[in-house]
């Protein structure tokens, strides 16, 4: 989580200014048009009922603005992310309330204001304040600003993923519990092995079998991160609600063969830096090992909850999902 720094009280009282670094290289490069437009708008003063009262400082102090903004974790609550964010200085989060009107009058000045504050890439200062400048001039009244929709540098769409990321994990922590919730106590214990052979799996895979190399790799990681954790879930709802497709004991048999040709297949190659970057054999190897664990898991807790499939239809289920991912580096 991104925590900045407490902005003193004293600044709450007419003016709010967490102020822009100009002197960061970046700005450099930004039209000067822009440059200009944002010293303006710097001191500019924000109404006393849009600031959290003195009192509120140590509620919120070690908020994050993000959760009331999105409904992360709880229900959305727009003055909550707005008091939380000007008392943690989060820029991103009041920018995008006064660009949507979130709680507050739609006020494009006060959220280029706050974009402005934010810095980041050239390129990223640039293009949110353009777009910005087209939400105020076309009199959009419900644009829907984000500030994941201008950002070009690796940094922030981890940074962004992570949040879209969040987002989904909430909603299905609340199915699952809503799920779980009228299971014997066997089967929730059966599930929490389950669970945690997922979350095992789902680490290593996000971190061994992809490519970490580029600037833009803990979106990567956060991408199959969401990739594996949406299927854990899906798959689980599809068992539950008796859609899974069936497989036979043949079907498994040559799902595992299958498998162990790609293994083997992998594991003889000859591989180059360019071919797999930070990937290696060692990392297919020790994400291979942890897989197995997380198939048995399934399996075992198949048999317990959804005896109707079977093993050999949830080995060779889960096997053919492997297979598609060693073909992927294969």
């Amino acid at each position: 989580m991104i925590y900045l720094p407490l902005i003193p009280i004293a600044f709450l009282a007419a003016k709010v200014s967490f102020a822009g670094d100009y002197s960061d290289p970046n700005w450099k490069n930004v039209d000067p048009e822009i440059k200009e437009l944002c010293q303006n708008l710097e001191m500019q003063k924000i109404p006393k009922e849009d600031q959290p009262p003195s009192s509120s400082s140590e509620i919120y102090k070690n908020c994050e603005a993000q959760d009331f903004y999105y409904g992360i974790g709880r229900d959305k609550d727009f003055n909550k992310a707005r008091h939380c964010a000007f008392i943690n200085q989060d820029s991103k989060v009041l920018m995008m309330i006064y660009a949507n009107g979130f709680g507050v009058p739609q006020n494009t000045d006060f959220a280029i204001r706050f974009a402005c504050e934010m810095g980041g890439s050239s390129s990223e200062i640039s293009g949110r304040i353009h777009h910005l400048q087209d939400v105020k001039r076309s009199q959009n009244k419900e644009p829907n600003f984000d500030y994941c929709d201008d950002i070009t540098s690796g940094l922030m769409q981890g940074w962004c993923a992570r949040k879209d990321e969040r987002i989904l994990a909430d909603k299905r922590s609340k199915d699952l519990r809503s799920l779980i919730s009228s299971w014997t106590p066997s089967e929730q214990k059966a599930f929490e092995t389950l669970q945690a052979a997922s979350d095992k799996f789902t680490n290593d895979r996000s971190r061994n079998e992809i490519d970490l190399s580029g600037s833009a790799r803990s979106a990567f990681v956060i991408a199959e991160e969401g990739i594996q954790k949406e299927d854990f879930f899906q798959s689980l709802m599809a068992l539950e609600q008796g859609k899974a497709k069936k497989y036979s004991k043949s079907d498994f048999q040559n799902e595992d063969k299958k498998l162990n040709e790609l293994y083997k297949k992998i594991m003889a190659k000859e591989v180059n830096s360019y071919e797999w970057g930070s990937v290696d054999k060692d990392s297919i190897k020790k994400t291979q090992l942890t897989w197995i664990k997380y198939r048995d898991a399934w399996m075992e807790f198949a048999k317990l909850k959804y005896p109707k499939y079977g093993s050999n239809s949830i080995g060779a289920w889960f096997t053919k999902k492997r297979n598609h991912m060693l073909r992927s580096l294969n």
